[in-house]
């Protein structure tokens, strides 16, 4: 059983330092508009978890950076990492849903996803939760602003307002 422990530890710190490495080589990849190549770094870490990864992938789909656009594949890569706190994904499902793309425009969850983005340190989605805000009644604020904070206590809660109608 030891040994077992042992192993698991092992192997667990020899593959964490190769998904950053990897991250970042996908990354760097992407700001000098490499596509191909951050695709490439992106989408296996991204199929085993990894927020960042899964932001970026979601992000590719909904410019068609390196893939065609598609925002369906966007807004589910977006909501992985979404519900795992990713504040990047959350500000981006809420332009997504502000501006309808992909999906009906929806002011309400666009503000919610501001909400959650910007209490998770994303510094421009204030601004774009304060202007979601001016398209809502005061009690739709309080509503989104309640779910907001069962989204931060626990992220997952916030899956079933990726897609209306559908959890992930």
């Amino acid at each position: 059983m030891v040994i077992k422990t042992l192993l698991t530890a092992l192997l667990i710190t020899l593959v964490q330092p190769a998904e950053a490495q990897d991250y970042e080589t996908g990354k760097a990849a992407y700001k000098r508009g490499d596509y191909p190549t951050a695709l490439q770094h992106f989408r296996p870490l991204a199929k085993r978890g990894h927020a960042k990864a899964q932001s970026n992938l979601g992000f590719m789909y909904s410019k068609g950076h390196g893939v065609t656009q598609n925002y369906v594949r966007s807004i589910s890569w977006l909501s992985k990492a979404a519900v795992q706190n990713d504040a990047h994904a959350q500000h981006n499902l809420g332009i997504i849903h502000g501006n309808g793309l992909g999906v009906p425009q929806d002011h309400f969850l666009a503000y919610l996803w501001f909400t959650v983005a910007s209490a998770n340190g994303h510094k421009s989605s204030a601004i774009k939760r304060e202007l979601a805000a001016t398209r809502l009644e005061p009690e739709d604020q309080k509503i989104a602003n309640e779910i907001a904070r069962k989204c931060r206590l626990k992220p997952i809660f916030c899956g079933k307002y990726a897609v209306p109608g559908k959890d992930i």
